[in-house]
């Protein structure tokens, strides 16, 4: 099923997340997590394939100034032996996805840059999120071809009284005045994913995802704006919820996406921008129809 609709709506590139970096707490040393391991080749055939390698901002906080070069290394050695599944033929494209900040700038730039001499490949791109467009002076820019703006996650997710943290109007036009001015050439990646959100007294308890839609239809939740009151302690599905507890609902949809697509462009006048979209599963490819990602001009998931 996945294989058709991919086919339909004439996607002809895919992320494919190779591995994470991360910083371990127990071994007290930077990790790699999550490798890639293909189970359907029937997925990524006949399309462009761009592994991405997701960096935790945690990692490079804790790495030594002047050891980037180790770590790209590392990092090329596992990309060398992971990238043996796709064929070269496919690959035109590597992504370095990482949520670098001001502090963290020069150790993820000096990374990058070492990356570049170890690993043999046509374009390099750089994920770009909402606070690294608005606040560049501070953050800088990553020394790659191509950027991808992430526009979602843009709202306070741990904030009880915030509305939708994947996906925002008000939010995005506060951090994409200067967009026109950022040097990098932009794609540009949406959401179609969706998520509840739990909280306890105010406070934060955790995401919960892939929930069935009749999830809510229990007799323990009262309908209220944004989401969710649970009326009585009860367990369901192995998540226990107490009276009082607040279930926020966050969806993304696309007539959402389309305003915010609409934002973008006319703020991205000098080139011609890709739209992918996050993430590729057999539950998104459900909930929206070929008709309906169809219109956008051009994606990639």
């Amino acid at each position: 099923m996945e294989v058709r609709k991919l086919d339909s709506l004439g996607v002809k590139k895919l992320y494919c997340k190779f591995f994470d970096v991360e910083w371990n707490r127990e071994l007290n040393e930077i990790r790699p997590t999550a490798i890639f391991k293909l189970s359907n080749s029937l997925v990524i055939s006949d399309r462009d394939i761009v592994p991405t390698i997701f960096i935790t901002n945690e990692s490079l906080y804790h790495l030594q100034q002047g050891k980037e070069v180790n770590l790209a290394d590392k990092i090329a050695k596992l990309y060398s032996s992971t990238v043996k599944q796709i064929p070269s033929t496919q690959i035109k494209e590597i992504q370095i996805d990482c949520d670098w900040t001001e502090a963290t700038r020069d150790k993820y730039f000096n990374l990058l840059t070492a990356l570049k001499e170890k690993i043999a490949i046509d374009t390099w791109s750089a994920t770009i999120r909402l606070h690294q467009i608005k606040f560049m002076s501070k953050t800088g820019v990553p020394p790659v071809n191509r950027g991808m703006l992430m526009c979602y996650n843009m709202g306070n997710l741990r904030d009880a009284k915030t509305g939708n943290s994947i996906i925002e109007i008000k939010e995005l036009e506060k951090y994409t005045a200067n967009i026109s001015t950022y040097p990098l050439d932009l794609d540009v990646a949406y959401p179609l994913f969706e998520w509840a959100v739990l909280f306890r007294k105010g406070n934060f308890q955790g995401l919960m995802q892939h929930l069935q839609s009749n999830f809510f239809s229990a007799t323990s939740f009262s309908a209220v704006k944004n989401g969710y009151q649970v009326t009585r302690d009860t367990t369901i599905e192995g998540v226990a919820f107490v009276q009082g507890d607040f279930i926020r609902v966050e969806k993304s949809d696309l007539p959402t996406i389309k305003k915010a697509d609409k934002i973008i462009r006319n703020l991205i006048k000098n080139h011609t921008y890709a739209v992918s979209f996050y993430h590729l599963d057999s539950i998104i490819l459900e909930k929206f129809s070929i008709n309906e990602l169809k219109s956008f001009s051009s994606s990639s998931l």
